[in-house]
């Protein structure tokens, strides 16, 4: 691909912002970084990944823009609180729900006329 044969680059509102990703502190267990993003209204929503930081899903009616805080090695409990992860330890919160998580969206590279 050479750069004159793009027409059009476009940001994914999926792509977390650098000024967010600086914020991430690395991985909480082997192969796992779990974090909470804050948002301005106040509601926490928990995200995880075993390595891919690029791209994740938003809750409906936020964006990036909208993250006040980041919560490293946290969770967010069934109960909607902020929930603490012991880094280097196995995922053993009782409360811990892996459903709750929003993983890490997959990429590719796509090109078309």
């Amino acid at each position: 691909m050479n750069s004159y044969d793009l027409e059009t680059v476009e940001s994914s509102r999926f792509a977390i912002p650098l000024s967010l990703l600086r914020q991430i502190e690395g991985e909480t267990t082997m192969g796992w970084t779990g974090f909470v993003f804050e948002m301005n209204d106040g509601r926490h929503f928990a995200y995880g990944t075993s390595f891919s930081l690029e791209f994740f899903n938003l809750p409906d009616g936020y964006e990036f823009t909208d993250v006040a805080r980041v919560h490293n090695h946290s969770y967010v409990t069934p109960t909607g609180d902020l929930g603490s992860l012991a880094r280097g330890m196995s995922l053993q919160a009782t409360d811990y729900e892996s459903s709750n998580v929003l993983r890490e969206k997959p990429f590719f590279v796509c090109h078309y006329d």
